[in-house]
């Protein structure tokens, strides 16, 4: 809860009895969806530097997991 002054803000609290339940399931999913930030993609460096961290780990033979991130496509 958000104090402004001497008024106690709710946000959308106090409105969601005034909702459609879809409306409410909209809002919460566009409210998670702004709090998503987009990774960024891998630049000529970032991979040059994948590749030389794989190849070190080859030659002193040490097991290695390599990761991909999800890409969200729109």
């Amino acid at each position: 809860m958000k104090v402004k002054g001497d008024i106690k803000d709710r946000g959308n609290i106090k409105w969601t009895a005034l909702m459609l339940p879809e409306h409410v399931r909209h809002l919460r999913d566009w409210q998670a969806e702004d709090e998503l930030v987009p990774e960024p993609g891998l630049t000529e460096f970032d991979m040059e530097s994948m590749q030389l961290e794989l190849e070190l780990a080859y030659k002193r033979q040490i097991d290695t997991m390599v990761t991909k991130q999800k890409e969200i496509i729109n």
